[in-house]
């Protein structure tokens, strides 16, 4: 079975020009970092953690938070419609996981969500010119733009009542920053434990910001880095996306 999903993987990587990068022969492999297991060990003193999904898509994310962090309650955002279905039937039998079809980002409003060729590439940010040199032709090609109700993650905790996020996962395909931007009183009042954000390092959306501006954006308000993970590299070995967790100072 392990090897017939290993197969399948390589296949749907490759079919999508994604790599599969080995790592370096020097690096044991009980060395590898594990985010997810990192998280869980972070939140071990939490005896049921709030978790903020941005950019659910089918629910794998959330459902990896179900098997780690079991007595979460996940809140879910996913705003494509279609996508938002499939994350819905694939996380039915958790009544922790509540899917909410909204987007978040620096103010409340109504935007155009652009429906790419691969769901998973939807943004509230147009493609770059220069996208499918670092992921492959046709994967952020532009099908529609849907129009979506877009609030802030403020906003969102006060219409709920949430006091505290324990974690901010964030998966908005280059939006991230506008994510952050719109949960400055819960970052500036010290209310988000833990930060995963994806980070787009090459071109891939039009008004992207930049790996610094992160740090930099994050640091201001009391956070620190913790670790880089699933680093992804093109075919010339330049870095192209990052997931990184940042952490609440002091550590929590």
């Amino acid at each position: 079975m392990k090897k017939t999903l290993k197969m399948a993987s390589k296949k749907l990587y490759r079919r999508f020009n994604y790599d599969l990068v080995p790592v370096n022969s020097w690096v044991s492999k009980s060395k590898i970092p594990d985010a997810f297991q990192k998280q869980q060990e972070l939140l071990a003193s939490v005896s049921h953690p709030v978790i903020f999904d941005i950019g659910a898509h089918h629910g794998q994310t959330a459902l990896e938070y179900q098997r780690v962090l079991p007595q979460a309650t996940i809140y879910s955002f996913e705003p494509f419609k279609e996508s938002f279905e499939i994350l819905k039937d694939n996380t039915r039998a958790y009544p922790n996981i509540h899917p909410i079809n909204l987007a978040l980002g620096n103010g409340e409003a109504v935007k155009k969500l652009h429906i790419n060729q691969f769901s998973a590439t939807n943004s509230l940010l147009a493609s770059h010119p220069e996208g499918g040199n670092t992921w492959g032709q046709n994967l952020l090609d532009t099908l529609e733009e849907v129009e979506v109700e877009v609030t802030t993650l403020d906003a969102f905790m006060r219409s709920r009542g949430i006091n505290h996020v324990h974690l901010l996962k964030m998966d908005t395909q280059g939006y991230e920053f506008e994510v952050l931007q719109g949960a400055e009183a819960a970052l500036s009042s010290g209310k988000i434990d833990l930060i995963y954000t994806e980070i787009i390092t090459l071109p891939t959306y039009q008004e992207q910001h930049q790996l610094d501006e992160y740090l930099r954006y994050l640091r201001q308000r009391n956070y620190s880095l913790f670790n880089l993970y699933n680093l992804s590299y093109k075919k010339s070995g330049e870095l192209r996306q990052v997931d990184a967790l940042f952490r609440r100072n002091p550590s929590i």
